[in-house]
């Protein structure tokens, strides 16, 4: 399996291909959208219909092995719980956000863009304000020396990028005078199973 850690800030995303993307741009057409300085999609479970099933299960792959690496013991896993669709054209942009009801979040893209995701410094792995402190049992090669306070991440078609939900991040406006549409898939998860060993007093059943 082929995929990217990328070191920024103090800790890492994940970067990784799915293919033939272009191929999934018709479908965006069959959904409704609200105008929410981007056009993002009533529907909130893409990832559960055909055809971006396929790419639901690259996901939840990839997200195992950053379970794993997290050094979990015992049978943890992650579960998909919200996915939508995203069409943005000139004048559009996403304003700086967290995801505080998800662990990890992500992004698919469908085609090129030179119109960046930044993903900013405050807000990691290790925030208090995550559901579920990943630093409490993280392997240390994961510890990373903070080499950026802003980390700009250019979409290309066919990656799909994971990272902490409440790393802070945004979308740079898109001029007004582009006229072609970026296409990207967005989605949250959360930790299923036993999570943390009894011996901590943290443990939670998900």
């Amino acid at each position: 399996m082929n995929y990217n850690l990328i070191n920024i800030l103090p800790t890492w995303i994940m970067e990784f291909d799915f293919p033939d993307p272009g191929s999934f741009i018709p479908y965006f057409d069959d959904l409704t959208y609200r105008d929410l300085n981007s056009f993002v999609s009533h529907e909130t479970d893409i990832l559960d219909r055909e055809p971006f099933t396929s790419i639901r299960e690259l996901i939840l792959e990839h997200l195992q092995i950053i379970i794993n690496e997290c050094g979990y013991e015992g049978d943890v896993g992650s579960r998909i719980t919200q996915s939508w669709a995203i069409k943005a054209t000139g004048g559009n942009n996403t304003p700086p956000h967290v995801h505080p009801n998800s662990q990890f979040s992500g992004v698919c893209y469908f085609n090129d863009s030179p119109h960046a995701l930044v993903l900013c410094r405050e807000d990691m792995w290790y925030d208090d304000k995550m559901p579920i402190r990943v630093f409490d049992c993280i392997n240390e090669h994961l510890f990373f020396q903070n080499t950026h306070n802003q980390f700009r991440y250019e979409p290309r078609a066919g990656k799909i990028l994971i990272f902490p939900s409440t790393m802070k991040h945004y979308v740079e406006m898109i001029p007004r005078e582009v006229t072609e549409t970026r296409y990207s898939l967005a989605f949250n998860t959360f930790l299923t199973g036993k999570v943390l060993t009894d011996s901590t007093l943290a443990s939670i059943i998900l």
